[in-house]
């Protein structure tokens, strides 16, 4: 099978040996080719890179932004001539999923659209700010001319059939966990937490004596530092935390105003900047609990993250969170820009570390039998192999 994926983040081109890289050719390896047409500036100069035997990346090299639709159809039109292709997947729904579109009706293709984000259903994410009601357009118009979608959460499932597209073209396949994060979690935390459960033993059998990790009472957030995350929601609830500290690994806009507000407020808090996956693992196990203050969420893999190194976490019902968050059974969860809400329940896993314990087994548990990254990308690609076989549909 041969698959176009049409990409707006470059990502893979600067590192090409790293683990988007590796994930997508995962897929294509399994799928059997992926050419991946990608919007890069001109001014990076970046050029078409393999990775491994079945894929291969080609940047557009546009002056701009507005340049990457003129020149990714150029270059798709290309790509699509030069070779028989099976399928088109899109990155969004929006400036990939517009060219995805109009190369399939081209080339009289199947286009899946690939949606990491609510564009259906959020108020939130249509509140922020004024791109996201033309986004949201954009988005409702691609997906009256896609042939199927593959969509982070059971929620986006809901609100993207809501949206005229068959219930048998929509998959829940999420975005993998990096290989190597997943493989470290699921063997190294039942002993880095001190687990002592048969189960717990079983997977930790043969990894060797390791001291469990000293947890105190340090709280974790992990992603981009941006409004949709609502950091400083965490911080003004980290003030009324009694003797705790919080640990924030990532980057974004946002950050500036959340130091200031910390100092502010007096929290102890530390701001990491982007952390690399293998030093992101030693902060989960070093974390008593992990916390997602989020307005709005397509999946939340720092989640996924979390639980698999043991960490019970406080989070927001939204988007896909309930799917990978069971409310009191592997982690709480408190409604969005609650300070008090969640500054009460990180509290209550502070002062009660045996439930936090239970909680945090429970979620590695889950998430060891859920969330493995090669079933996830089975899945994706199986996925891909049915709306091929079921072609465009009629309309």
């Amino acid at each position: 099978m041969r698959v176009l994926l049409v990409s707006i983040g470059d990502q893979i081109l600067r590192e090409p040996n790293g683990s988007v890289a590796e994930r997508l050719h995962g897929y294509a390896a399994r799928a059997g080719c992926i050419s991946q047409l990608v919007y890069s500036p001109a001014a990076n100069r970046r050029r078409a890179t393999r990775v491994g035997r079945h894929m291969c990346s080609y940047p557009t090299r546009s002056r701009d932004k507005l340049g990457f639709f003129p020149d990714a159809l150029a270059l798709g039109r290309r790509l699509l001539s030069d070779e028989r292709y099976d399928l088109i997947e899109t990155q969004d729904p929006v400036a990939a999923g517009l060219i995805g579109v109009a190369l399939g009706r081209s080339f009289g293709l199947p286009v899946v659209l690939g949606c990491h984000n609510d564009f259906y259903a959020s108020q939130a994410w249509l509140r922020e700010n004024w791109r996201t009601p033309l986004e949201y357009a954009l988005a409702r118009w691609t997906l009256a001319r896609a042939d199927g979608a593959r969509v982070v959460s059971r929620a986006l499932a809901c609100s993207v059939i809501r949206h005229g597209l068959p219930r048998n073209r929509v998959a829940v396949a999420p975005v993998p966990v990096d290989r190597g994060l997943f493989a470290r979690g699921k063997a190294d935390t039942p002993t880095r937490r001190g687990w002592t459960t048969a189960s717990a033993l079983r997977v930790s059998e043969g990894q060797g004596e390791r001291v469990p990790v000293r947890h105190g009472r340090r709280v974790l957030f992990v992603g981009r530092v941006v409004r949709q995350k609502d950091v400083p929601t965490l911080i003004r609830a980290m003030a009324l935390v009694p003797n705790a500290s919080l640990d924030v690994a990532g980057d974004g806009p946002e950050l500036p105003l959340c130091r200031a507000l910390a100092a502010e407020l007096g929290v102890s808090a530390t701001f990491h900047g982007n952390v690399a996956p293998d030093a992101l693992s030693a902060l989960y196990w070093r974390a008593a609990v992990g916390a997602s203050p989020a307005l709005y969420e397509g999946y939340g893999r720092v989640l996924v993250e979390l639980a698999l190194h043991g960490t019970p976490v406080v989070a927001t019902p939204v988007g896909g969170v309930p799917d990978v968050v069971l409310d009191g059974e592997t982690g709480l969860l408190v409604p969005p820009a609650d300070p008090v809400l969640l500054a009460g329940s990180i509290t209550r896993l502070l002062d009660d570390p045996a439930q936090a314990r239970q909680l945090g087994q429970r979620a590695w548990e889950r998430a060891v039998d859920r969330f493995d990254p090669d079933r996830q990308s089975d899945e994706i690609v199986a996925f891909w192999r049915n709306i091929g076989a079921l072609g465009p549909r009629r309309r």
